[in-house]
C-alpha cells in the first residue's frame, strides 16, 4: 500500500468510528462488497471515503444510509465500481 493510500486508510479507519450502530450493517456489507471487487487499494479508500461522507451526513440528518441508498447496496456498489479502472498489476 502506499504512502497515499494509507494516509487516506487511516483518514478512513477515524471516520468510520462515527458511524452509528444503526448504519454499521450496511457500511460493513458494502465494504466487503468494494474489497471483493477488481479495483485499486486507493480506489477502494476513495470509495469508502465517500461512502462515509454519505453515512455521516445522513446521520446528521437523522436519516439510514438505506434511506439514502436505497436497500439493494449490491446494486449501488456495482454502479460506483463500474465507473472505476479495473485495478493493474
Amino acid at each position: 500500500m502506499n504512502k497515499k493510500t494509507k494516509e487516506l486508510n487511516y483518514q478512513n479507519n477515524e471516520s468510520e468510528k462515527k458511524i452509528d450502530f444503526v448504519n454499521q450493517d450496511a457500511y460493513t456489507d458494502m465494504i466487503c462488497y468494494l474489497r471483493g471487487s477488481d479495483i485499486s487499494e486507493y480506489d477502494q479508500e476513495t470509495v469508502r471515503q465517500d461512502l462515509l461522507e454519505m453515512i455521516l451526513s445522513a446521520q446528521k440528518r437523522n436519516e439510514n444510509i438505506r434511506s439514502v441508498i436505497g436497500e439493494d447496496y449490491k446494486s449501488f456498489c456495482n454502479n460506483i465500481v463500474s465507473n472505476l479502472p479495473p485495478k493493474t498489476i
